[in-house]
């Protein structure tokens, strides 16, 4: 940011899932830490508390939607790599390491960032279930503004492809109503400098 002299600008997430919303919650600390403008963040499709049948699931979607083979042998292939993964997990309990813990705690550090959130998100989600973000929904409301957006039928991570037009608009108001809020307090600040 500083090489590119972006250190004035106001920053926005946008994140998808629980992979992205893990990355958020690591970098938004860090910039909170380095007074970064951060204005706003769009949580599409999460957060979810850790769930081994749901991570299957989202690896099972993603095979199926980049992977032309049959469907027996993307099953086989998810199952072994799967369970590797969780054999992964299992060796790290022993050493007392919790994932399901670790991402609670994360979830509630990232509710806890005072900046406004838009929640997006489908009651037809497997992945990250409607309930799970209603939770987080909930949660977020205790320390900063919050909107979201329930797109009931998209599955997850699908809710631009099935729904472009309410997408963006839900995005573009919330970046704008973002954007005036920030303008408005740096007007404020210059003001009361002078």
């Amino acid at each position: 940011m500083d090489e590119n002299k972006l250190t004035n600008n106001p920053i926005f997430f946008h994140v998808m899932s629980n992979t992205g919303f893990f990355q958020y919650r690591n970098l938004g600390q860090t910039l909170m830490k380095q007074n970064k403008k951060i204005v706003g963040a769009v949580l599409d499709s999460c957060p979810g508390v850790y769930n081994f049948k749901r991570i299957m699931g989202a690896f099972l979607e993603l095979l199926r939607a980049k992977i032309p083979l049959p469907r027996p042998v993307l099953y086989c292939f998810a199952k072994v790599v799967l369970y590797v993964y969780k054999l992964y997990w299992w060796i790290l309990s022993l050493i007392g390491y919790s994932a399901s813990e670790k991402n609670q705690e994360a979830i509630t550090d990232a509710n806890k960032f005072l900046w406004p959130k838009l929640y997006l998100y489908s009651d037809s989600d497997t992945v990250i279930p409607g309930a799970s973000v209603n939770a987080s929904i909930e949660q977020a409301k205790l320390t900063s503004a919050v909107r979201s957006h329930n797109f009931r039928t998209s599955l997850h991570d699908q809710h631009f492809r099935d729904f472009p037009e309410r997408y963006l608009q839900e995005c573009t108001t919330f970046f704008d109503s973002c954007l005036e809020k920030h303008f408005d307090s740096e007007k404020t600040i210059q003001q009361c400098k002078l």
